[in-house]
């Protein structure tokens, strides 16, 4: 992100780009309001005033806690994860849920959603712990794993894609510009995900 911040300075002087932590069910709120500029998710908004504009290719890969039968398994075919009870959180929209619980690889009405009252990615992996049900993530962020949790790869799993939202009304150039960069920085986390060893 430094990267990112250091070509968009130099583009536009005495611009930054700072993360904001937000509650899940705030996401469209905030950026309506103009509390953020801009969220990083991974579906299109179906808000109005609000512009996606696609990114960088997102990697799934599953993630179970610790003693699961997939613990066991370096990978599983994707069709069958998707039968298994997937964690699913009511608080994002289902186009920012969707690619979590597999709604593309099976019809939502086919899957065994265990509603999960979670605000922020902590609480996703907490529940976990429970064993209610199990979840899938973004490759970059299956990283640096506490030893409770174990990353599982998804075979067949369909491409998808990070999405950078704005206000639609806003056309500010640095703005415009730092969702360009964030296009280079999605296709390098990907790429990095795709070359760490697992």
């Amino acid at each position: 992100l430094a990267t990112l911040e250091l070509a968009l300075s130099h583009a536009h002087p005495g611009v930054g780009v700072g993360l904001v932590p937000t509650l899940f069910d705030r996401l469209d709120p905030d950026l309506l309001s103009g509390a953020v500029d801009a969220v990083l998710t991974f579906g299109v908004s179906d808000v109005a005033g609000v512009a996606s504009t696609r990114l960088g290719e997102l990697r799934r890969v599953g993630l179970v806690p610790t003693g699961h039968p997939y613990t066991y398994r370096h990978s599983v075919p994707v069709a069958e994860y998707a039968r298994q009870p997937l964690l699913y959180s009511p608080g994002l929209p289902a186009s920012y849920m969707d690619p979590f619980v597999l709604a593309d690889v099976r019809p939502l009405t086919e899957a065994a959603l265990v509603r999960l009252p979670a605000s922020r990615t902590s609480d996703v992996a907490g529940q976990l712990l429970t064993g209610q049900g199990i979840t899938v993530i973004p490759a970059a962020l299956a990283a640096a794993l506490p030893p409770a949790l174990k990353r599982v790869e998804l075979d067949g799993v369909p491409p998808c894609w990070y999405y950078m939202h704005h206000r639609a009304a806003d056309v500010r150039p640095e703005l415009l510009a730092m969702v360009a960069l964030f296009a280079d920085f999605t296709e390098t986390i990907t790429r990095a995900a795709h070359s760490r060893p697992h």
